[in-house]
């Protein structure tokens, strides 16, 4: 036997809930805790370097930069950005990662961060929740 049910509620956050067997005489003895995941939706996420979407930019050394991090999902992703020597974002060292403080407006969280590089390299940023995680590059070229 499989049953649906559909519980509408203002927050986005899974939670958990009992169920308990039933029958045509009642209740019955058993139940079980079970976890209650919220519909999730795909994450996307975009970058912007000073307020350019690219995929690579020409920079100078210790120029000041600005990411921004902008991402949808559901739940609602966390943002981190990285710095690294590595293209492929799912190969940066975990402890690099940098939890940034995001903002959220109409579905849409956004997160800005600033910082300079000496030398070239890449920026990441990653949107991540309880459905996956998924990853925006921008190449930085330092202008020697």
């Amino acid at each position: 036997m499989s049953i649906s049910s559909s519980i509408i509620m203002d927050t986005e956050e899974s939670f958990y809930g009992r169920v308990q067997a039933a029958t045509d005489l009642g209740p019955g003895i058993i139940s079980d805790i079970v976890a209650m995941e919220r519909d999730t939706q795909p994450i996307s996420v975009e970058s912007e370097l000073n307020g350019v979407a690219a995929a690579a930019m020409v920079v100078d050394p210790r120029e000041l930069l600005t990411i921004q991090c902008t991402s949808r999902g559901k739940p609602r992703p966390s943002i981190s950005m990285a710095i690294s020597d590595r293209k492929n974002a799912s190969h940066v060292e975990v402890d690099v990662w940098n939890r940034l403080q995001a903002t959220s407006s109409a579905g849409v969280v956004t997160a800005m961060h600033n910082f300079s590089v000496l030398t070239s390299k890449y920026v990441h940023c990653r949107a991540k929740n309880s459905a996956g995680s998924n990853y925006s590059t921008i190449e930085l070229k330092v202008d020697s």
